[in-house]
Order: C-alpha cells, then structure tokens, then sequence
C-alpha cells in the first residue's frame, strides 16, 4: 500500500466518534450503529499500521512496534490524568467494598480486563488498553503460526464472541464451549484485548488484498457497505425483539459492516480542506465525550432531574468541538507542542 491520504476514512472516523457519543448516552437508534466505531477504528489502525510494517525489514518492524506502543501508551496515559478523580472514586469505593489489599488488586485487574464501569474513570479506553496488549500479541501470533491458522483462531474467537455477547441469554449457546473458556472471557469481558485481535485481522486483510479492494468500483462498495449496515440493523433489531437489552459488542455482522465501512472510507473521495484538523477531532471526541457526561450525571443527581439523551449527546458534542478549538489553536498558533499527545 502506498501512503495515501483516506479523506472518507477520515470523515468516517468523525462519525464513528460520534456514534461512540450516542452509545454513552443512550441516545436509541443511533447508539446501535455506534457500536460499529471501536470495531471501525481497530480496523483503521490497524490497516494503517500494517500498511507500513509489512513493507519493512526485521529490525525496522521492530522500532516501528515500540513507537506504536508509546503512541498508544502515550495517549493514554495523558489522558488518565485528565480521569485521575473518576479514577480515585472508583479505587475508594473498590477498598470500601474488598478491603484495602484486596481492593487495590482489584482495582488493579478491573484497571487491564474492564468492566462496566470501567474503574479508571473513563470507560472508552478499554480500546486503548486493548491496542496496547492486542497488537504486540497478534503479531507474536502470527508470527508463532502460519497466517491461515492465525485466521482460523480468528473466526473462532469472533463465533465466540458472537454467542457470548447475544446468545447466552438467547439460546444458551455458551453451554458449547469449555467451561474453562467461558471463565476466562468472563474474566476479560467483551471490552479487551482478545476481541481487538479479530479487527486487527481484518486490518491486516485490507493490506493483504489491497489488489482487489482497489479494483472495486465505488458504488459496488457503497452498495456492499449499505446492504451490511441493513443487515446489522436487521440483525439487533431481531435479537432486540427477541431477548430485550443485549450486549450487542458483537453482532454476526458487526464484522463485515465495520469492515465495509473502511473500506468505503478508502474508496470515498471527499474533499476536506484540513484533514489532519478532523482527524485529531475524532481522537479528541472519543478521549474526551465521557467526562463531559460524566458532568451531567453530576447535574441530574443534584437538581433531580432526567436529560434526554439526544440532548445530552448533542451538547457533549459541541462542547468538546468548542474545546478542541481551544486546544487546536494552543497547539498551532501558541505552539504548545506537548498537546499533541492528545490526539
């Protein structure tokens, strides 16, 4: 793959933000459409990752792993100071409820295998948690076995991964894997690394085939991408009408409609007159939205008061466009270069 600028990919990515925004707030409809932006962006990282690291030696793919690493770990970090008091409460309440040495550990398990709520404050970055340890580890994989394999393991995880987000209550589907399997990914949790591993090959896929995702015609992916959202759709609608409220982190067609979605976001030609501008936002979007919501939980406990979620959703997204104005002018004009491990 030759470096190119994916204009669609970053409009996508805005999007993709934004449904993570609808997801945190309840607002419905939207919401279930969000859950395709983790999947999204796993895929989009990873292609980019992999479109570089495949065209390189032993020693270089190396370098380029660690500096991976920090980026990720970097941004992160950065952003827990930011979490650092939503972070405290939940280590008080975690030493309240286990004791103080059992409460520190686990506060320390909940902090690399999320729960819900994620007991470092901010509950979207399980998925850079989950980039930290899932991409090293997929590569060590791939490495350890042929690429096929590695595919395999791959497509098991996902029909796994499936049946333990909708068919435990569905149809009991996990009575067909080993107990001890079903333990561990109850340990971890849908929200982790081991899920990531299964976009991260899909990433690695696009590089893979990038031939014949470039001999697509636009309005053929347009058309694909189209009939995978309705098939997603369709898809929760029914298990909604069937179990209630699920889990639906994973959905049979969360895989193809997120992959779709990139690769219409490769093929789409969108003019944008600053790109790096928007792709910043949908890291600042995605890193910031919770605590702005976590402000108004603060206010629906003291005025005793219930938002709609499709206001809360947009006031959280204009305010964090109006602060990423502030912080992208600090940046460029006041050249506070540090910022940028924000985004």
């Amino acid at each position: 793959m030759k470096n190119k600028v994916y204009n669609g990919l970053d409009v996508l990515k805005v999007l993709a933000a934004i449904g993570i925004v609808a997801v945190h707030t309840g607002a419905t409809g939207i919401n279930t459409l969000g859950r395709l932006g983790v999947p999204f962006f796993a895929i989009v990282s990873s292609m980019l990752f992999f479109s570089k690291y495949e065209q390189m030696g032993r020693v270089q793919q190396s370098k380029y792993l660690i500096h991976f690493i920090k980026r990720i770990g970097t941004l992160f970090l950065c952003w827990q100071v930011f979490y650092l008091p939503s972070a405290a409460i939940y280590l008080v309440h975690d030493m309240h409820q286990y004791g103080t040495e059992n409460g520190s550990l686990q506060f320390i398990r909940h902090f690399i295998f999320p729960p819900l709520p994620l007991t470092n404050g901010w509950g979207q970055s399980w998925y850079l948690i989950g980039m930290l340890i899932g991409m090293p580890l997929f590569i060590l994989i791939l490495k350890a076995l042929k690429q096929v394999i590695t595919g395999v393991l791959c497509l098991l995880l996902y029909l796994f991964y499936v049946v333990y987000c909708t068919g435990y209550h569905f149809w009991n589907g996990l009575h067909y894997f080993p107990h001890w399997l079903v333990y561990f990914f109850g340990t971890v949790g849908s929200r982790s690394f081991p899920i990531l591993l299964i976009f991260i090959f899909l990433g690695l896929t696009i590089v893979q085939k990038i031939k014949y995702i470039n001999s697509l015609t636009t309005k053929l992916a347009t058309q694909i991408m189209l009939i995978a959202l309705v098939g997603y759709s369709l898809e929760n609608l029914i298990l909604l009408k069937q179990i209630g409220e699920i889990d639906n982190v994973m959905v049979l067609m969360t895989g193809p409609a997120s992959f779709m979605l990139a690769v219409f976001g490769m093929k789409w030609q969108v003019k944008l007159k600053n790109g790096l501008f928007w792709r910043r936002f949908s890291t600042f979007l995605y890193c910031i939205h919770i605590g702005i919501i976590h402000c108004f939980d603060v206010v629906k406990i003291i005025l005793q008061v219930q938002l709609n979620a499709f206001f809360v959703m947009t006031i959280t997204i204009i305010i964090s466009y109006l602060v990423y104005l502030l912080f992208n002018y600090l940046l460029e004009k006041r050249k506070w270069h540090w910022l940028k491990w924000l985004v």
